[in-house]
């Protein structure tokens, strides 16, 4: 009953507090993708960007900016338009957020220093790439507003949408993701209009991004600013998306203590029905500390063992959670995956000594009882 109790609880706690922290990461690194950095500014004039740009360099507290212009382009036997990004491919790494599971082919870093020493490159979106039979090293001929090209593919940008999802809409709507290419390229072509651009700004660790944020929208030609500080504020604000993270979080502080209590209760239990055992032992010759030392051996395997399988089948539920919650994200860059951050470590390795406490405590009090009452016993 014991072994079944303890690795009950701790299985809960662990699929618990896996699941929370798992949303919780996801609703972060969410944020910061749909941001696209610590903040996000959107002028008014795209021409005007650059000098929005040196501005805001020059805030306190920001530690890079960089901008990304919008652009719109075709590849043979393609008849819908791609979105491309182009970017400073130096200032755009240490800028924008982004994950290095998001490329493929060659890492992030590799794929964008190839770019930096090319303007003719590109770095492809994974489905059309796929879709063309594209490999990293080919080319790849592009068209934007009349001017074609050819670029090299240094790397892949986006997850695989599987076929199920392939058709309807992904291939309508010109595909879920886009592609990169350096600003050098963009700077070459004879455009008769202004890109959208948005300006992507990183701040330093100590920075407080609401009142950077707040300073950013009082700039002239300024037409949106987007910040992660305050969409997580919002988010974590918003009792309907936080509140039932909460009350799982409470449901296991209960049953950790809940945990700790029936475990020592069971203890105590335990040695009462063997007090007359370790009377005789006792009068026999063995010490306190063999006693002791004894009965922590039988009890701690059982416990050991409990917190072993507890921890494996948490651990297994958690992962099929973050399974079961990718398996509906289909058109996602961002999905779940199992972390276990500071605070969720914190509070499972409580549980952890909490019950081997409860077990070893209770043992280690009635021991030293009843070694003092036969002592008694012999002294008189």
């Amino acid at each position: 009953s014991v072994a079944f109790l303890i690795a009950l609880i701790i299985g809960y706690s662990f699929q618990t507090i896996g699941a929370v922290a798992s949303e919780q990461d996801y609703n972060i690194r969410r944020v910061k993708a749909d941001v696209g950095a610590d903040i996000s500014v959107q002028p008014t004039l795209t021409a005007n960007a650059s000098d929005m740009a040196k501005t805001i360099e020059g805030v306190s507290g920001v530690a890079s900016v960089t901008l990304e212009y919008s652009l719109s382009g075709t590849v043979p036997s393609q008849y819908y338009s791609r979105q491309i990004w182009a970017v400073d491919p130096e200032k755009w790494l240490s800028t924008a957020y982004y994950e290095d599971e998001w490329f493929s082919g060659n890492d992030a870093t590799t794929a964008f220093q190839e770019m930096k020493t090319n303007n003719r490159t590109i770095i492809l979106e994974r489905n059309l790439a796929n879709s063309l039979d594209k490999k990293i090293g080919d080319s790849v001929t592009l068209t934007i507003e009349g001017s074609t090209m050819q670029l090299i593919i240094v790397g892949f940008f986006g997850p695989e949408v599987t076929q199920q999802y392939y058709i309807q809409p992904y291939e309508y709507f010109g595909g879920a993701f886009w592609s990169y290419v350096p600003t050098g390229l963009y700077e070459s072509l004879s455009l008769s209009w202004y890109p959208s651009v948005r300006v992507l700004v990183k701040l330093e660790p100590s920075a407080d991004g609401k009142s950077i944020a707040t300073e950013i929208w009082t700039l002239d030609d300024v037409s949106r600013v987007r910040s992660v500080a305050e969409e997580l504020e919002t988010y974590q604000s918003n009792l309907l998306l936080t509140g039932s993270l909460n009350i799982q979080r409470i449901g296991v502080v209960f049953s950790i203590l809940a945990a700790s209590v029936a475990t020592g209760l069971a203890t105590l239990v335990s040695l009462q029905e063997r007090k007359r055992e370790a009377s005789i032992m006792n009068a026999r010759g063995l010490s306190f500390k063999q006693l002791v030392t004894m009965f922590l051996a039988e009890n701690l395997a059982v416990v050991v063992f409990s917190a072993v399988l507890g921890v494996v089948v948490g651990l297994i539920v958690v992962r099929g959670n973050v399974a079961a919650s990718n398996a509906t994200l289909s058109y996602s860059l961002v999905t779940h995956r199992i972390v276990f951050p500071p605070d969720a470590i914190i509070l499972l390795s409580t549980c952890l000594i909490l019950v081997f406490a409860s077990a070893i405590i209770p043992l280690i009090l009635l021991t030293m009882r009843y070694t003092s009452k036969i002592e008694r016993i012999v002294r008189l």
